[in-house]
């Protein structure tokens, strides 16, 4: 149950990302803090890949205050694509 509450909030992490021109900074910074924490909290218990959310929530975070990459945010929505949908599934 916990996972697939996890998948659910990725998702919507992707679509702050994708919709990141027209949301409230506040929002997109909530959304990067949860990646970073998730990441930094599932990091720390030993999973090495959860390391990489951490990560996606710092350029979340860089991304509300109009910091981004193209590239990065491709392979960032990636990413979190594949982990929401194997931790649907």
């Amino acid at each position: 149950m916990l996972v697939k509450l996890l998948g659910i909030f990725d998702f919507l992490a992707i679509f702050t990302v994708l919709l990141s021109g027209i949301l409230p900074q506040k929002i997109i910074v909530y959304t990067g803090g949860y990646l970073l924490f998730k990441g930094m909290f599932f990091g720390m218990a030993g999973n090495w890949i959860s390391i990489f959310d951490a990560i996606c929530g710092v350029f979340v975070i860089l991304l509300a205050f109009d910091i981004s990459n193209t590239f990065i945010m491709v392979v960032m929505i990636l990413f979190l694509l594949q982990k929401a949908l194997f931790s649907m599934f």
